[in-house]
């Protein structure tokens, strides 16, 4: 009867590890993309007349909607666009009600 519980418990330990492994991945995963981002959006856009340009933050954006699903990418837009800000050092105030409106 011992037995049965300590095979039961060493497969909720495996399950156990097997999540803390994906989720540490995911998180890192995360980490790699953000920085991907910052860089991208540092990077001049392509202008084409006084309206029109074009940046490269959106490859950053497909990279991770595609790698990590639609709530990890939103997750990694909200950091993008908070860390931007303070690395950039724009002038005027940082509001974040834009970032949960975009």
């Amino acid at each position: 009867m011992e037995q049965l519980f300590t095979s039961k418990g060493d497969a909720n330990m495996e399950n156990t590890k097997k999540y803390n492994r994906k989720r540490t991945l995911d998180i890192t995963v995360m980490a790699m993309v953000v920085a991907i981002r910052l860089v991208m959006e540092m990077l001049p856009a392509i202008k084409f007349g006084l309206y029109v340009q074009i940046g490269f933050g959106f490859i950053g954006a497909a990279i991770a909607g595609v790698m990590l699903g639609p709530w990890r990418a939103a997750l990694v837009g909200i950091l993008v666009d908070i860390l931007g800000n303070f690395f950039r050092g724009e002038s005027g105030q940082f509001f974040i009600g834009y970032t949960f409106t975009a």
